[in-house]
């Protein structure tokens, strides 16, 4: 298989990109990529000759920068890398496409570009959240969609729980609904017409078991298989475990500092204590995949390094084995075929 990777936009610039590609081909003897950016730092990072036909690189000049606005950047810069890489997966050039740019600009390219698979109104940001027992939940919307209906959650349950079958292997998903409690009252009224929507879809189609509402503090319990809520509250709640686990590993190391005895004992304790942590660091997790669109695209974040991209590469590699978009269009289509046998 063939993945395209915009190497342009990241807080690092393309040198990241470059070394992770490097690494990714060095690891894995089968896969090709395509590298698209500005010439002369891509050959300033990428070695000549060593991978062959298996590393390719195509020159823009352009790219989306991050305070621009999405749709009309996408529209007015054809040649922008990002944009390149879209095309590339729309037309059937590669099999996936990674970015670590403008998050708006890729959501709108997926969809402008990319085009949505039919039947989903609303595509969803998704990505697994460990948790220290091993397990982990799919999470979406993380920032797709800030402003949802009820029946969007309900797409993104039919999404999340095939994703889940699929490539998780959970034979049987159980989806929650992230919720301020566990009665079905709670919440506001979007929260509270999901609820009700969630379940019934749930029990008219049986592939799939509705665990009710989850609160944000359950989430790393893996309470579920699938949480489905909107993109402003799940984008919230991603960047608020990622600042804790942040926060959480400064208090420790200041801690371990503080005294003469703390040093001696963090250096029994470190190595395990490192190897707890690894299980939040979002970049052994491949950054998030754009559910709902007919080609593989995959968002990153922009501080991403070296490390962070190869995961997304291999992600993408999952994603691509695992035939996702198909996946997801099955899951619609029998959807579709369940509501309308409803209503004869």
């Amino acid at each position: 298989m063939r993945i395209a990777l915009d190497a342009m936009g990241g807080d690092e610039g393309p040198e990241a990109a470059c070394r992770a590609a490097v690494e990714f081909l060095r690891d894995d003897e089968e896969n090709e990529l395509l590298v698209v950016g500005e010439r002369e730092s891509l050959n300033e990072h990428l070695p000549e000759d060593e991978f062959g036909d298996r590393l390719c690189t195509e020159h823009t000049s352009a790219f989306i920068e991050a305070g621009e606005e999405p749709v009309r950047a996408i529209r007015s810069k054809a040649d922008a890398s990002m944009v390149r890489c879209l095309k590339a997966a729309r037309d059937g050039e590669v099999d996936a496409m990674i970015s670590l740019g403008n998050t708006g600009a890729l959501l709108a390219g997926g969809v402008l570009i990319g085009k949505r698979i039919r039947g989903i109104e609303r595509p969803a940001l998704a990505s697994e959240i460990p948790s220290p027992g091993g397990d982990s939940t799919l999470v979406l919307d993380l920032g797709a969609s800030v402003d949802v209906r009820a029946r969007h959650l309900v797409q993104y349950a039919q999404m999340g729980t095939a994703y889940a079958q699929r490539v998780m292997g959970r034979s049987a998903p159980t989806c929650a609904l992230l919720n301020v409690g566990a009665e079905n009252s709670k919440g506001d009224a979007l929260r509270r017409e999901a609820y009700g929507a969630l379940d019934e879809v749930a029990r008219r189609q049986d592939r799939w078991d509705f665990a009710g509402n989850v609160e944000a503090r359950e989430l790393l319990e893996a309470p579920a298989d699938v949480v489905v809520t909107d993109g402003f509250v799940g984008n919230v709640y991603l960047k608020a475990v990622e600042g804790t686990a942040l926060a959480m590993v400064q208090l420790m190391e200041t801690a371990m500092r503080s005294s003469v005895l703390t040093r001696m004992g963090s250096a029994l304790l470190l190595p395990a204590m490192r190897r707890g942590m690894q299980t939040f660091d979002y970049r052994n997790y491949g950054g998030a995949i754009l559910l709902g669109v007919r080609c593989i695209v995959i968002k990153c974040h922009g501080s991403s390094g070296q490390r962070a991209i190869v995961s997304a590469l291999e992600r993408a590699v999952t994603a691509v084995r695992e035939c996702v978009p198909e996946v997801i269009q099955d899951a619609v289509a029998e959807r579709t075929e369940t509501d309308e046998d409803e209503d004869r």
